[in-house]
């Protein structure tokens, strides 16, 4: 007779698809093969099946959502440094990459007088200034996974329009945060680890 234990187990498997071997006389030493054994395929119920996949579902953003999230969240990019949005725009990762790279390159400035290594990275969707007109003319989403959506942005500084990739991630809060743009991810990795790395 088989345990309560035994059938939560053997629900478990089912609910993976999973095939359960049955009625078995001998133990795996004793028998030759599982062929000694009857076997049985146990289903998953069709309620717990279809309450999988409508949660999957709601779990994940639509086009819309994701398009109105990177809008909001762009704001925070640290396009020629951190401003006020971007701890709370950016993972928790990319932040301290970004604030790292910055506070190394800052303290060379300061140590030399001149400008840093790292110029280039303060560079991400402008140029050496920005204009009244600049803005994200287009969003074309890639990629959606229930914790992480790309998207290719076009924006445009002054006449020339730019195209950027970019990737936000659900965190474990549940909130919705850029994880990369373009790349930065290496570059700051890189420039940490070596400050005469060039961007």
């Amino acid at each position: 007779m088989l345990k309560k234990s035994h059938i939560r187990t053997i629900y478990a498997l089912a609910l993976a698809g999973m095939t359960i071997l049955s009625s078995c006389s001998q133990t795996s030493k004793e028998r030759e093969s599982d062929e000694d054994c009857a076997v049985t395929k146990i289903e998953a119920p069709a309620e717990v099946v279809d309450s999988t996949a409508t949660n999957a579902e709601e779990a994940m953003l639509s086009e819309d959502e994701a398009t109105d999230l990177i809008k909001k969240l762009w704001k925070g990019l640290p396009d020629h440094g951190i401003n006020s949005n971007t701890k709370s725009s950016l993972t928790p990762e990319f932040y301290a990459l970004v604030k790292k790279g910055f506070d190394i390159d800052e303290r060379i400035q300061a140590q030399t007088g001149d400008i840093g290594p790292g110029e280039d990275l303060y560079y991400w969707y402008t140029g050496q200034d920005s204009g009244p007109g600049d803005k994200i003319t287009s969003i074309s989403i890639t990629e959606i996974t229930p914790d992480k959506a790309s998207a290719k942005v076009k924006y445009k500084n002054f006449s020339e329009i730019s195209s950027h990739t970019i990737v936000i991630k659900k965190s474990e809060d549940g909130t919705w945060r850029i994880d990369d743009f373009d790349n930065m991810k290496t570059l700051f990795r890189k420039f940490i680890k070596n400050p005469g790395f060039n961007a």
